[in-house]
């Protein structure tokens, strides 16, 4: 069927399959005869670590339960909830402690009726309600961590102390400190010819005012570029530095993010303080 959503409706165990859970990836659809006719692997990027990410080069038939990620297994299959989950609800019981049986997918997967699923309630329109996902209407990072955070403020349930450390110490942190890595072995690349460089070239260098130096290709004269940007790496330091300010974090994961944010300053000279190699050259 066809829906106005901007989303793709489908079971949890189809969506596992294809590795989009439904976790805010982007989706698609292909026919099959497009992808069997209108593809070729010369299409794919020169990119050894995405050369096959989301390409159509496998097709499967059957969907089995058993081989999709494990977590899409944590569904209930129930078609109603008892009366004494209801009630063990009103002692503010953890998930797991909870002592009324529901069935959910994990029990029934490796039985004889793995597709034995129910639902609770009927619904006159699947789709009558938000049509898009609220991420993608938001331009900043700093407006979809305050939406984030925003939430969990009104929530009783919900620490957003807690949220906003876990959202530094499993998103931001790993985010920064791995493009900090891969700036540091990143390739370089001309514009012109795409020569591609491990090193900047040491030919016909020049430094700009600001102390910054640039190259050009020895191959063709062309400018010579870094294939991980400024940009790619800070996009999520003042984030970090607006929740450690606005709310209680822990001293480590608090000095982790000061920490990271001397070295960004050190790394790409916004510190005024800062001597530019012009100043050592004549």
């Amino acid at each position: 069927g066809f829906t106005e959503a901007k989303g793709i409706y489908a079971h949890p165990y189809w969506h596992a399959g294809k590795r989009r859970n439904a976790d805010g990836d982007e989706d698609a659809i292909l026919l099959l005869m497009d992808g069997l006719l209108n593809f070729s692997r010369d299409f794919l990027p020169d990119m050894t670590e995405a050369a096959t990410m989301d390409a159509p080069l496998i097709l499967s038939t059957v969907l089995n339960p058993d081989e999709v990620d494990d977590e899409a297994w944590a569904i209930e299959t129930v078609d109603e909830y008892p009366l004494s989950f209801y009630e063990e609800t009103t002692e503010y019981k953890k998930p797991w402690n909870i002592e009324t049986d529901i069935e959910i997918g994990e029990d029934i997967v490796h039985s004889d009726r793995p597709y034995d699923h129910g639902y609770t309630h009927e619904t006159s329109n699947i789709e009558d309600g938000p049509t898009q996902s609220e991420y993608v209407t938001l331009d900043e990072m700093s407006e979809k961590t305050s939406a984030q955070l925003g939430i969990g403020e009104k929530l009783k349930a919900v620490d957003e102390n807690k949220v906003a450390e876990l959202l530094l110490n499993k998103h931001f942190i790993p985010d920064i400190k791995g493009n900090l890595r891969s700036f540091s072995s990143q390739k370089m690349r001309c514009v012109d010819c795409n020569t591609k460089f491990r090193r900047v070239p040491l030919t016909n260098q020049t430094i700009a005012p600001s102390g910054k130096a640039t190259a050009e290709c020895p191959q063709c004269d062309g400018k010579v570029l870094l294939t991980i940007s400024e940009g790619t790496i800070k996009k999520y330091m003042q984030p970090s530095k607006d929740i450690i300010d606005e709310y209680e974090i822990s001293p480590y994961v608090r000095q982790q993010i000061l920490v990271l944010n001397k070295t960004l300053q050190s790394l790409f000279g916004k510190d005024n303080r800062q001597s530019g190699l012009k100043q050592f050259t004549g």
